[in-house]
């Protein structure tokens, strides 16, 4: 059964990066609403430590194929 994930990299204000992972999302996520989330946090002030995240840098979705052996 295979599971889908996203992981978004944000830039944080002081420079450096932060990668936020959503796991085992629902397989018929479009990519608008996967973008909407990241606009949403920026425009949230979200933060990271106290440090605010100013922009997205990358998302990627992927997905993870799990075989159970036994």
């Amino acid at each position: 059964m295979a599971k889908i994930n996203i992981e978004y990299i944000f830039n944080l204000q002081n420079g450096m990066t932060r990668a936020i992972t959503i796991k085992d999302i629902r397989d018929d996520i479009k990519s608008d609403e996967i973008t909407a989330l990241a606009d949403l946090l920026i425009e949230k002030d979200s933060q990271y430590n106290g440090i605010p995240m100013i922009s997205l840098k990358k998302c990627t979705k992927y997905t993870l194929e799990e075989e159970i052996i036994s």
